[in-house]
C-alpha cells in the first residue's frame, strides 16, 4: 500500500481509529461485526484504495487486547501465502484477488486450541482438532482458495515446532494446492499432522528460561513482561520476541496457562472455593478468572472439578 493518507481518512470516516503503517502494509485493529468489516472492505474497494498489486487479509477475531498480536501474526501469515500464490500463477485478471477478498466475510478460524494440543504433543487431538476445522469449513461452504489458507496457517504452526527440509516443505505445499476438494484438502492436512514428530525436550536460552523460573515461582503475584524484563535489565520487547521464538507463545499466554494449570490441580485435589483458588494462582477478579478458565478449557470451573472428582482413578 502507498496511499495512507487516503486510507486513513477512510478509517475516520468509518469510526475506525486504530491503525498504523508500517512499510508497505496499513495495519487496521478493525472494531466491529464481520458483516460491518466485509462492508468497510467493499468501501475500500469501491473508492479503489484497493486495487493493482495491494491486497486484504484479516486475522481471527478477538476480545482480548492481549490476543492482537496472534491476530496480527494470522493476518500477516496469510500475506505471505497470498504471495506465495501470486509469484507461482500471477493473478493477471485480478479474479484471485477479488476472491480474498471475500475472506472478510467468513470467521476466522482460530487455531489456539490446535497450538495448545501441538505444545503438550498430544497428536491424537490434533488430528481431531484438524478434521473439526476442516468440518466447520464444509459446513460454511467456503471456497477451497479460504481452506487453503487454513490448510497453510497449520503448517506454517507445525513449522514453528518441528524444522522441515525445503524438499518436504514444498512437498507438502504441494499437497496442499493440488487438493481440488475441502474433503481431499483435509485428508492431505490430517496426513501432515500425523506425519509430524514431536522434538524433543526443549533448550532455552538462558534469559529465557530465567523467565520461565520466574512464572514458576511467582504465577500468583502480579507479574507483567515489563516487570521481569526489568529484572533482568533487558528490554521488554526484545525479551517478548525472544520468548515467543523459543516458547512458540506470548508471555501473557504462558502465564495465564501456567495459572490455568495449577488451578486444575488445585480443583482437583483439594477442597479450596473457586474464588480462594483464583486468588491463590494471581486473579484477582474470579469473574476474569473464570472467562480465561473456561476459553482455555472449554467447560467452567465448577464443571471441571465435578468431572475430576466423578472420574475413576488411574
Amino acid at each position: 500500500m502507498t496511499n495512507y493518507d487516503a486510507l486513513s481518512q477512510a478509517c475516520q470516516q468509518q469510526k475506525q481509529n486504530l491503525y498504523y503503517a508500517s512499510q508497505d502494509q496499513f495495519i487496521i485493529c478493525f472494531i466491529g461485526s464481520h458483516i460491518a468489516l466485509t462492508q468497510f472492505i467493499q468501501q475500500l474497494e469501491a473508492q479503489q484504495l484497493i486495487t493493482g498489486e495491494s491486497f486484504v487479509t484479516v486475522g481471527q477475531r478477538v476480545s482480548e487486547l492481549s490476543e492482537l498480536a496472534d491476530s496480527l501474526e494470522q493476518a500477516q501469515t496469510l500475506a505471505e501465502l497470498y504471495q506465495f500464490y501470486e509469484d507461482r500463477s500471477p493473478f493477471l485478471s485480478g479474479a484471485m484477488r477479488t476472491e480474498w477478498l471475500r475472506q472478510a466475510e467468513i470467521p476466522k478460524i482460530s487455531l489456539d486450541k490446535f497450538k495448545r494440543a501441538l505444545g503438550s504433543d498430544n497428536q491424537t487431538l490434533m488430528v481431531t482438532l484438524t478434521r473439526a476445522m476442516f468440518a466447520k469449513l464444509s459446513n460454511e461452504h467456503v471456497a477451497p482458495s479460504y481452506a487453503r489458507q487454513v490448510a497453510f496457517l497449520v503448517l506454517n504452526v507445525l513449522s514453528n515446532y518441528q524444522t522441515f527440509s525445503n524438499q518436504d516443505y514444498e512437498r507438502q505445499l504441494t499437497a496442499i494446492d493440488n487438493a481440488p476438494t475441502i474433503a481431499r484438502l483435509e485428508e492431505a492436512v490430517v496426513a501432515i499432522v500425523q506425519r509430524y514428530e514431536p522434538k524433543t525436550q526443549p533448550s532455552f536460552s538462558k534469559n529465557v528460561r530465567q523467565v520461565i523460573d520466574i512464572v514458576a515461582q511467582e504465577y500468583a503475584q502480579d507479574l507483567s513482561l515489563t516487570q521481569v524484563a526489568d529484572r533482568l535489565h533487558l528490554n521488554p520487547v526484545y525479551l517478548g520476541q525472544l520468548f515467543k521464538k523459543e516458547v512458540h507463545t506470548s508471555f501473557s499466554k504462558y502465564l495465564n496457562q501456567h495459572r490455568i494449570d495449577q488451578a486444575k490441580e488445585m480443583l482437583t485435589h483439594t477442597d479450596e472455593s473457586i474464588s480462594n483458588i483464583a486468588l491463590d494462582i494471581g486473579y484477582t477478579n474470579s469473574g476474569y478468572f473464570y472467562k480465561n478458565f473456561r476459553l482455555i478449557c472449554d467447560i467452567s470451573p465448577k464443571e471441571y472439578r465435578r468431572q475430576a472428582l466423578t472420574q475413576p482413578m488411574r
